[in-house]
Formats: C-alpha cells, structure tokens, sequence
C-alpha cells in the first residue's frame, strides 16, 4: 500500500515513489495531483544517489535517496540550482531515504541555500537520520533542517547555548 501523493503545500505526507511509477514515462514526467514530476539524470551519471523532484505551484520538494558523497555531491547542486533557475524559490529535500552524507553533501545543502536565499528563498532539509542530524550540529549547519522536534533527541547532544542560557547578558 502506498501513501498519497503530498499536496503543493503539504509535505509532510511520505512521497510515493514505486517501481511502476519509476518505470511508467507518463508518470515520471507528469504524475500524480502534486503536478510535474521530474528525475532528472543524477541517478544516470551516479548510481549512488536518487533525486525525485515534486514541482507545485510556488515550491518544489526534492527527495533524494541513497549516498551524498564527492562524486553525487556536483549534480545534487546542479539540480538544487536548477530549481532557482526554474523560478521555485523554496526548496524542500526530503532526507528520509538518503543512507550517507560526507563534507561535500554538507557543502552542496550550503551553496544551495545560500543561492536560494540570495535569491529571496528558502531552502529547507526535512526529515534528517539520526546520523544527518548528528553531521549538521557537529559541522554547525543545523539552521538548515526544518523545524523537526525530535531533532535534538536523535543527536544526542544538548541543546545549543543561547544568550540566555549560557550566563551573557
């Protein structure tokens, strides 16, 4: 049984990606009622790394799934900027199925959020493991993921000081 597709402003909903939808040329192109779906050909030039675009009528979800690594880490960042250039200017990824994730993938999420934001966006990482959620607070790039509030629980670590916390006045 598969989940509904999510709506252009719900993204909660698990994306529904089966094999036949992967393998039906009309449905990969234009599926479901979110509208335009897309794969562009990251899985084609890095078999290590999926990305499904899920394009709305104001912003885009995309949902990647395997490893972010030095060699998948260039076309995640030409297809995040691709949707800057496709006039999306928010950006959800959906980190759900992604199983690693190195400096370059960090670097990638950065250079993307810093063009969607130079540009009047927001880009948004969603649903982060326990170990994406462990990288981002060690390497400091937590302000990216979305309000998630069991964020904190799954990294182990303590919250981040505050001025207020932490004795400053």
């Amino acid at each position: 049984m598969t989940a509904p597709h999510p709506g252009p402003h719900d993204f909660d909903a698990a994306p529904t990606h089966t094999a036949a939808a992967r393998n039906t040329p009309g449905l990969a192109r234009h599926g479901g009622p979110f509208g335009r779906r897309r794969r562009r050909g990251v899985r084609d030039t890095c078999p290590t790394l999926g990305v499904f675009r899920h394009d709305g009528a104001r912003r885009t979800l995309v949902t990647l799934t395997g490893e972010i690594d030095l060699v998948s880490a260039p076309p995640l960042r030409e297809e995040l900027q691709r949707c800057l250039l496709d006039g999306y200017r928010t950006v959800d990824v959906d980190l759900r199925a992604v199983t690693f994730c190195d400096c370059s993938g960090v670097n990638a999420f950065l250079a993307a959020a810093h063009h969607t934001a130079s540009a009047g966006g927001s880009l948004r990482l969603r649903y982060p493991s326990a170990a994406l959620t462990r990288l981002f607070a060690l390497t400091g790039t937590s302000f990216l993921v979305a309000d998630d509030p069991s964020a904190r629980r799954r990294t182990g670590l303590p919250p981040p000081a505050t001025a207020a916390s932490d004795g400053a006045p």
